[in-house]
Protein backbone atom coordinates (compact mmCIF):
# COMPACT_ATOMS: atom_id res chain seq x y z
CA UNK A 1 0.00 0.00 0.00
CA UNK A 2 1.63 3.06 -1.34
CA UNK A 3 1.31 6.35 1.17
CA UNK A 4 2.12 9.69 0.43
CA UNK A 5 2.99 11.18 3.60
CA UNK A 6 6.97 9.50 4.77
CA UNK A 7 9.72 11.52 5.13
CA UNK A 8 12.80 10.03 5.27
CA UNK A 9 14.38 11.31 8.00
CA UNK A 10 18.13 11.38 7.24
CA UNK A 11 19.46 11.61 11.36
CA UNK A 12 17.33 10.71 14.24
CA UNK A 13 17.68 12.79 17.40
CA UNK A 14 18.56 10.83 20.63
CA UNK A 15 15.48 9.06 21.97
CA UNK A 16 14.28 10.62 25.30
CA UNK A 17 11.94 8.51 27.18
CA UNK A 18 8.24 9.53 27.59
CA UNK A 19 8.79 10.61 31.37
CA UNK A 20 5.15 9.50 32.87
CA UNK A 21 4.89 6.49 35.09
CA UNK A 22 1.82 5.62 33.86
CA UNK A 23 1.40 3.12 31.30
CA UNK A 24 -1.67 2.59 29.11
CA UNK A 25 -3.58 -0.51 28.69
CA UNK A 26 -6.37 -0.58 25.85
CA UNK A 27 -6.45 -4.30 26.59
CA UNK A 28 -10.38 -4.50 27.38
CA UNK A 29 -12.03 -1.12 25.27
CA UNK A 30 -14.13 -0.58 21.80
CA UNK A 31 -12.92 1.51 19.01
CA UNK A 32 -15.00 4.23 19.77
CA UNK A 33 -13.81 5.01 23.03
CA UNK A 34 -10.45 5.10 22.06
CA UNK A 35 -11.43 7.71 19.13
CA UNK A 36 -13.08 9.64 21.97
CA UNK A 37 -10.16 9.59 23.84
CA UNK A 38 -8.01 10.74 21.38
CA UNK A 39 -9.64 13.65 21.19
CA UNK A 40 -7.95 15.60 24.40
CA UNK A 41 -4.97 13.04 24.59
CA UNK A 42 -1.74 14.94 24.97
CA UNK A 43 0.70 12.29 26.28
CA UNK A 44 3.10 10.92 24.31
CA UNK A 45 2.79 7.29 25.37
CA UNK A 46 -0.51 6.93 25.84
CA UNK A 47 -1.22 8.94 22.23
CA UNK A 48 1.17 6.84 20.91
CA UNK A 49 -1.15 3.85 21.77
CA UNK A 50 -4.36 5.33 20.93
CA UNK A 51 -3.09 5.46 16.95
CA UNK A 52 -1.59 2.21 16.97
CA UNK A 53 -4.60 0.59 18.91
CA UNK A 54 -6.69 2.05 16.07
CA UNK A 55 -4.89 1.08 13.38
CA UNK A 56 -4.96 -2.51 14.81
CA UNK A 57 -8.70 -2.28 15.31
CA UNK A 58 -9.45 -1.39 11.84
CA UNK A 59 -6.97 -3.71 10.08
CA UNK A 60 -8.75 -6.70 12.24
CA UNK A 61 -12.03 -5.59 11.14
CA UNK A 62 -11.44 -5.58 7.93
CA UNK A 63 -9.82 -9.01 7.63
CA UNK A 64 -13.83 -9.99 8.82
CA UNK A 65 -14.88 -7.74 5.70
CA UNK A 66 -15.24 -9.56 2.34
CA UNK A 67 -17.45 -6.53 0.77
CA UNK A 68 -15.41 -5.53 -2.24
CA UNK A 69 -17.73 -2.45 -2.74
CA UNK A 70 -16.11 -0.81 -0.53
CA UNK A 71 -12.82 -1.01 -1.38
CA UNK A 72 -11.60 1.93 -2.57
CA UNK A 73 -13.05 4.04 0.80
CA UNK A 74 -11.24 0.85 2.74
CA UNK A 75 -8.11 1.55 0.73
CA UNK A 76 -7.91 5.22 1.56
CA UNK A 77 -8.75 5.10 5.28
CA UNK A 78 -6.19 2.17 6.19
CA UNK A 79 -3.79 4.42 4.13
CA UNK A 80 -4.79 7.42 6.07
CA UNK A 81 -4.27 4.76 9.48
CA UNK A 82 -0.72 3.90 8.47
CA UNK A 83 0.70 7.53 7.27
CA UNK A 84 -1.19 8.55 11.12
CA UNK A 85 0.84 5.90 12.63
CA UNK A 86 3.94 6.59 10.77
CA UNK A 87 3.57 10.97 11.96
CA UNK A 88 3.13 9.17 15.46
CA UNK A 89 6.07 6.65 15.82
CA UNK A 90 8.32 8.94 14.12
CA UNK A 91 7.11 12.31 16.30
CA UNK A 92 7.40 10.23 19.90
CA UNK A 93 10.83 8.74 18.60
CA UNK A 94 12.22 12.35 17.15
CA UNK A 95 11.73 15.67 18.29
CA UNK A 96 7.56 15.44 20.03
CA UNK A 97 4.12 14.24 18.14
CA UNK A 98 2.29 16.82 16.24
CA UNK A 99 -0.51 16.21 17.83
CA UNK A 100 -3.56 18.35 16.30
CA UNK A 101 -1.88 16.83 12.97
CA UNK A 102 -2.79 13.40 13.55
CA UNK A 103 -6.26 13.98 15.10
CA UNK A 104 -6.86 16.34 11.68
CA UNK A 105 -6.63 12.84 9.80
CA UNK A 106 -8.14 10.68 12.02
CA UNK A 107 -10.65 12.13 13.96
CA UNK A 108 -13.37 12.70 10.95
CA UNK A 109 -12.40 8.99 10.04
CA UNK A 110 -14.45 8.19 13.20
CA UNK A 111 -18.08 6.58 11.65
CA UNK A 112 -16.04 4.61 8.80
CA UNK A 113 -14.08 3.18 11.20
CA UNK A 114 -16.77 2.18 13.84
CA UNK A 115 -18.68 0.93 10.91
CA UNK A 116 -16.27 -1.37 10.03
CA UNK A 117 -14.55 -2.85 13.37
CA UNK A 118 -17.13 -1.76 16.45
CA UNK A 119 -17.28 -5.51 17.06
CA UNK A 120 -13.60 -6.15 17.73
CA UNK A 121 -12.08 -5.55 20.69
CA UNK A 122 -7.96 -4.68 21.21
CA UNK A 123 -5.31 -7.10 22.70
CA UNK A 124 -2.74 -5.54 24.10
CA UNK A 125 0.01 -5.04 22.26
CA UNK A 126 3.42 -7.01 23.71
CA UNK A 127 5.66 -3.83 22.93
CA UNK A 128 3.95 -1.45 25.13
CA UNK A 129 6.39 0.16 28.06
CA UNK A 130 9.49 -1.06 26.02
CA UNK A 131 10.54 1.92 23.80
CA UNK A 132 14.19 1.53 24.47
CA UNK A 133 13.95 -1.77 22.69
CA UNK A 134 12.33 -0.39 19.78
CA UNK A 135 14.41 2.73 19.12
CA UNK A 136 17.29 0.52 19.85
CA UNK A 137 15.98 -1.59 16.61
CA UNK A 138 15.01 0.76 14.06
CA UNK A 139 18.40 2.69 15.01
CA UNK A 140 20.41 -0.34 14.30
CA UNK A 141 18.50 -1.35 11.07
CA UNK A 142 18.33 1.88 9.92
CA UNK A 143 21.94 2.02 9.49
CA UNK A 144 22.41 -2.03 7.85
CA UNK A 145 19.79 -1.75 5.66
CA UNK A 146 20.40 2.09 4.40
CA UNK A 147 21.83 0.41 1.42
CA UNK A 148 19.62 -2.59 0.84
CA UNK A 149 17.13 -0.88 -1.37
CA UNK A 150 13.99 -1.89 0.42
CA UNK A 151 11.01 -1.37 -1.34
CA UNK A 152 8.14 -2.95 0.86
CA UNK A 153 8.06 -3.44 4.39
CA UNK A 154 5.42 -6.01 5.46
CA UNK A 155 4.17 -5.85 8.87
CA UNK A 156 3.03 -8.97 10.97
CA UNK A 157 -0.11 -7.38 12.49
CA UNK A 158 -0.46 -6.18 15.07
CA UNK A 159 2.56 -6.29 16.96
CA UNK A 160 4.77 -5.56 13.83
CA UNK A 161 2.99 -2.14 13.23
CA UNK A 162 5.32 0.27 15.43
CA UNK A 163 8.54 -1.16 14.69
CA UNK A 164 7.89 -1.00 10.98
CA UNK A 165 6.55 2.47 10.46
CA UNK A 166 9.44 3.63 12.37
CA UNK A 167 11.63 1.70 9.73
CA UNK A 168 9.21 3.02 7.15
CA UNK A 169 10.33 6.48 8.00
CA UNK A 170 14.00 6.05 8.94
CA UNK A 171 14.68 4.11 5.42
CA UNK A 172 12.37 6.70 3.54
CA UNK A 173 9.79 3.40 2.57
CA UNK A 174 6.11 4.75 1.77
CA UNK A 175 5.06 0.88 0.50
CA UNK A 176 3.87 -0.89 3.70
CA UNK A 177 1.98 -4.32 3.19
CA UNK A 178 0.46 -5.27 6.28
CA UNK A 179 -0.64 -9.31 6.74
CA UNK A 180 -1.48 -11.07 9.61
CA UNK A 181 -0.55 -14.62 11.00
CA UNK A 182 -1.02 -14.89 14.13
CA UNK A 183 -0.55 -18.17 15.64
CA UNK A 184 -1.47 -18.32 19.06
CA UNK A 185 -3.54 -15.63 19.74
CA UNK A 186 -5.91 -15.98 16.59
CA UNK A 187 -5.30 -19.76 15.74
CA UNK A 188 -5.43 -18.59 12.01
CA UNK A 189 -4.71 -21.21 9.51
CA UNK A 190 -3.08 -18.84 6.73
CA UNK A 191 -1.59 -15.73 5.86
CA UNK A 192 -4.32 -13.14 6.03
CA UNK A 193 -4.43 -9.82 4.24
CA UNK A 194 -7.81 -7.15 3.61
CA UNK A 195 -9.58 -7.15 0.02
CA UNK A 196 -8.78 -3.71 -0.32
CA UNK A 197 -4.76 -4.38 -0.18
CA UNK A 198 -5.42 -7.00 -2.71
CA UNK A 199 -7.03 -3.87 -4.97
CA UNK A 200 -7.08 -4.28 -8.47
CA UNK A 201 -3.70 -5.85 -9.30
CA UNK A 202 -2.84 -9.45 -8.02
CA UNK A 203 -0.86 -9.69 -4.33
CA UNK A 204 1.95 -10.89 -7.03
CA UNK A 205 2.29 -8.17 -8.70
CA UNK A 206 2.89 -6.25 -5.50
CA UNK A 207 5.29 -8.02 -4.38
CA UNK A 208 7.11 -9.97 -7.50
CA UNK A 209 10.80 -8.66 -7.79
CA UNK A 210 10.84 -6.09 -4.80
CA UNK A 211 13.00 -6.23 -2.05
CA UNK A 212 10.86 -7.19 1.46
CA UNK A 213 11.29 -6.84 5.20
CA UNK A 214 9.33 -8.32 7.13
CA UNK A 215 8.99 -6.77 10.68
CA UNK A 216 7.55 -8.64 13.59
CA UNK A 217 7.77 -7.95 17.52
CA UNK A 218 8.34 -10.32 19.55
CA UNK A 219 9.96 -13.99 18.36
CA UNK A 220 9.02 -17.35 20.18
CA UNK A 221 8.64 -20.08 18.41
CA UNK A 222 9.12 -17.77 15.09
CA UNK A 223 5.92 -19.86 13.74
CA UNK A 224 4.14 -16.98 12.49
CA UNK A 225 7.50 -15.00 11.07
CA UNK A 226 8.17 -18.56 9.11
CA UNK A 227 4.54 -18.70 8.13
CA UNK A 228 4.46 -15.77 6.41
CA UNK A 229 8.16 -15.63 4.95
CA UNK A 230 7.34 -18.84 2.97
CA UNK A 231 4.05 -17.32 1.49
CA UNK A 232 6.03 -14.31 0.66
CA UNK A 233 8.05 -16.76 -0.75
CA UNK A 234 5.57 -17.77 -3.53
CA UNK A 235 5.01 -13.75 -4.43
CA UNK A 236 8.55 -13.97 -6.19
CA UNK A 237 10.20 -11.00 -4.47
CA UNK A 238 14.15 -10.34 -5.44
CA UNK A 239 14.78 -10.86 -1.02
CA UNK A 240 13.63 -11.19 2.02
CA UNK A 241 15.03 -9.72 5.32
CA UNK A 242 13.61 -10.76 8.81
CA UNK A 243 13.84 -8.18 11.46
CA UNK A 244 12.59 -8.56 14.86
CA UNK A 245 12.68 -5.79 18.06
CA UNK A 246 12.88 -8.93 20.47
CA UNK A 247 13.40 -12.77 20.62
CA UNK A 248 12.55 -15.31 23.84
CA UNK A 249 14.46 -17.99 24.85
CA UNK A 250 12.31 -20.41 23.85
CA UNK A 251 12.70 -19.25 19.89
CA UNK A 252 13.55 -22.51 17.31
CA UNK A 253 16.58 -21.29 15.42
CA UNK A 254 17.21 -24.68 14.29
CA UNK A 255 13.95 -23.92 12.05
CA UNK A 256 14.89 -20.75 11.07
CA UNK A 257 18.68 -21.62 10.02
CA UNK A 258 17.45 -24.05 7.55
CA UNK A 259 16.96 -21.23 5.09
CA UNK A 260 18.37 -17.90 7.04
CA UNK A 261 21.32 -16.49 7.99
CA UNK A 262 21.57 -14.14 10.85
CA UNK A 263 22.93 -10.65 10.10
CA UNK A 264 27.01 -10.62 11.89
CA UNK A 265 26.34 -6.92 12.70
CA UNK A 266 23.07 -7.25 14.49
CA UNK A 267 21.01 -10.31 16.51
CA UNK A 268 18.09 -8.49 15.07
CA UNK A 269 17.97 -9.09 11.17
CA UNK A 270 17.81 -12.68 9.12
CA UNK A 271 18.86 -12.66 5.17
CA UNK A 272 16.38 -15.38 3.79
CA UNK A 273 18.03 -17.39 1.59
CA UNK A 274 15.90 -17.24 -1.49
CA UNK A 275 17.02 -20.52 -3.60
CA UNK A 276 16.59 -22.65 -0.73
CA UNK A 277 13.24 -24.52 -1.80
CA UNK A 278 10.46 -23.72 1.26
Amino acid sequence: MLLEQVVRRVERPVFQSDPSREFPDYSDIELNDLLETLETERRPRFFKELVLGILQFYFDGLLQVYDTEKRDEQSKVLKSLLESACITVDGFYGEGIPFDQVKEKLLPLNYTLCDVCEPVRAEKRRLSWQEWSVEKYGRITAQLLKNKNIDVIVPIAAGGFEPAVLNAVDLGVNNIFPVRFSYWTRRDSKVLLPVCIESKESVKQQLQGKNVLVVEDIIFFGRSAIRVIDWLKMQNPASITLGYVQEQDIFNELKIKTYMTRNLESENLWTVEMEVPV
